[in-house]
């Protein structure tokens, strides 16, 4: 019998040697997938081994650029992404470094971020504006507006030979009882006109806009007329001659010694013009009259930019510079599209709610042949839709009484919450529809569907502009000289009363009235009152002064914004030929005739 220890002995031997291969082959597995990433794959094994060596360097190589590739990738996405909702903004204005609490990502910040912009506000004067068919003193507020910020146009502009900067101003936001600035817009200038920008002047409760206009080129005087009569406009009479004819409103034309009113008519439509019809425009010497002319579609006007809102810390940066980037998309405006008579503009976005309509502010449907006012722009629309007028104007009637009655149906009012509305897919189909109504300049250069293309300033330009931007600004100034010292030199100028009655000292200005109904008879009376306190007048006025009956002149220097001569080489790029008016009507003269027109209706 064997000794059981000696039985034993192999078995334990071999045991430690079952365990010993057990250990060794489960470090090599788990080696295995511990280095996957630098082994070579598996159709290389078993050979050579520099080969073997070579390969898996190239392998590893070729997954560390497509690993590179892949994270450059994502940052320029990222990159983008910040462009476009304007986290960058502050670096490309030139805005210094703000502290590291402030999130520009969303503009849903911390504190507040360099500017806010804005989805809803005025239209650049410039850009557009409404006919006003008695345009009373402007709208008064109970601030002054800041001084211009340092605004510089973009890198990119139009095509078109034609083409200039004209450079924003404040405007007044009644929501926040605050100005927002009006950007700066891209224009293609209308044919042999120039343009007369608006500014804010100083009167008794606050301050008070006068607005711009557009005048020939050629004028080398402007002339400032006495108080105009109330106007006898009440829509179109008869029907057109052709389906896509467009009415021209009735005017008063001034005759020595009075007015004579000339009545509307209508016109043949011309391919990618609006003519915008002779009206006036009040200023604190005067009314001046606006000679009809063509302009472009509002497709072909240029590039309209979005306001902003600008905080009082930034307003204190000396060195701060702002250039637009979110572009408004005008091919869409005409749903969004609001007048304000009493401020000579048109608005877009969300001035829905009733106390819009009730502040004055109207949408364009119910403003346009109302007792106000006339909108060139949609009665050229009007004129060339595939639907009736009236069924195409109940539709926008439609439209805007669903949104009055269902806020969020409404358009976001910021930029930020567009983008930020555009990855949602629970929203309104309504709002869905608006958002491509606001973009940034990034997306717009490269669309396809605009009637022109985008290209970089040319350097020699941009000097260019720059000097612009400073002549329009002492322009604006020197406009402002010789309208108001002569008007506050003598109790002569006209309407001097409503200048002061537009706002009390102690009113909050934010939602100002248009104009009394009636009594737009009454200020050429007191005006004659007036005329027999100080003492008599001199054998020959002062430029710039007058007789509340009569007409001045004063010397207009030519403006810096003002459209280019035009060669004989672009005579098909010339307007049509300007359309017949009627011929004025000597039998109807002030107060011979009134009649009853509509109020707007929502």
């Amino acid at each position: 019998m064997s000794d059981p220890k000696k039985c034993l002995l192999p078995a334990v031997w071999l045991l430690l040697a079952v365990l010993t291969a057990l250990t060794g082959c489960s470090d090599d597995h788990h080696d295995h997938f511990r280095h996957d990433r630098d082994r070579p794959p598996q159709r290389y094994k078993g050979r050579d081994d520099d080969r073997y060596e070579r390969q898996r360097d190239r392998d590893r190589d070729e997954r560390r650029r497509h690993d590179d590739r892949d994270d450059r990738r994502r940052r320029d996405d990222d990159d983008e992404r910040r462009r476009e909702d304007g986290s960058d903004r502050d670096r490309r204005s030139g805005i210094p470094a703000q502290p590291s609490t402030i999130t520009l990502a969303a503009f849903v910040l911390a504190e507040e971020a360099p500017y806010l912009v804005e989805n809803r506000g005025p239209i650049h004067e410039a850009f557009a504006g409404p006919v006003v068919f008695d345009p009373t003193p402007g709208l008064v507020v109970s601030r002054p507006p800041p001084a211009p910020i340092n605004e510089i146009p973009p890198d990119q502009c139009p095509e078109g030979d034609d083409v200039s900067w004209i450079s924003g101003y404040w405007g007044w936001d009644d929501d926040r009882s605050d100005f927002i600035w009006v950007s700066g817009i891209w224009r293609n200038m209308p044919p042999d006109r120039q343009f007369v920008p608006g500014y804010w002047r100083e009167v008794q409760g606050g301050h008070q806009w006068v607005s711009g206009f557009w005048q020939i080129r050629r004028a080398e005087t402007v002339q400032y007329l006495p108080s105009l009569p109330e106007s006898l406009e009440n829509g179109p009479v008869g029907a057109p001659p052709q389906p896509d004819y467009v009415w021209v409103p009735g005017v008063w034309v001034w005759r020595q010694p009075t007015y004579l009113w000339r009545p509307g008519h209508w016109i043949a439509p011309r391919y990618n013009w609006v003519w915008i019809p002779d009206h006036y425009t009040w200023t604190p010497n005067g009314y001046v009259f606006v000679s009809g002319y063509w302009d472009h579609v509002v497709a072909r006007r240029g590039v309209l930019f979005a306001p902003i809102h600008v905080p009082p810390r930034v307003l204190a940066l000396r060195d701060s510079v702002y250039s637009p980037d979110v572009v408004v998309n005008v091919s869409l405006l005409i749903g969004d599209l609001f007048a304000r008579p009493s401020y000579s503009h048109f608005y877009f976005g969300d001035y829905y709610d009733r106390a819009c309509f009730r502040s004055g502010i109207y949408p364009v449907f119910a403003f346009h042949n109302s007792r106000y006012g006339y909108d060139p722009i949609f009665a050229r629309h009007l004129a060339t839709q595939h639907l009736a007028p009236t069924e195409f104007t109940q539709r926008l009637r439609d439209e805007y009484r669903y949104r009055r009655d269902h806020p969020d149906a409404r358009p976001p009012r910021t930029y930020a919450e567009v983008q930020q509305m555009t990855a949602r897919h629970d929203i309104d189909f309504r709002v869905r529809n608006q958002l491509a109504a606001i973009e940034s300049l990034s997306h717009a250069v490269k669309r396809s569907d605009l009637p022109f293309r985008f290209k970089s300033v040319p350097q020699d330009r941009i000097k260019e502009y720059r000097q612009i931007i400073a002549q329009t600004r002492e322009y604006k100034d020197q406009r402002k000289h010789w309208e108001t010292r002569k008007s506050d030199a003598t109790p002569t100028g006209p309407l001097p009363a409503p200048t002061i009655r537009t706002a009390e000292p102690k009113k909050e200005p934010s939602r100002d009235r248009i104009a009394p109904k009636p009594g737009r008879e009454q200020p050429a009376p007191s005006l004659k009152r007036q005329t027999s306190t100080p003492p008599a007048q001199p054998a020959k006025a002062e430029a710039g002064q007058r007789s509340p009956d009569q007409p001045t002149q004063v010397p207009l220097k030519k403006s810096p914004l003002v459209s280019r001569s035009r060669t004989l080489l672009e005579i098909l790029k010339t307007p049509p030929a300007k359309p017949k008016a009627s011929a004025p009507d000597p039998k109807v003269k002030p107060g011979t005739r009134s009649v009853k027109r509509h109020e707007p209706q929502e």
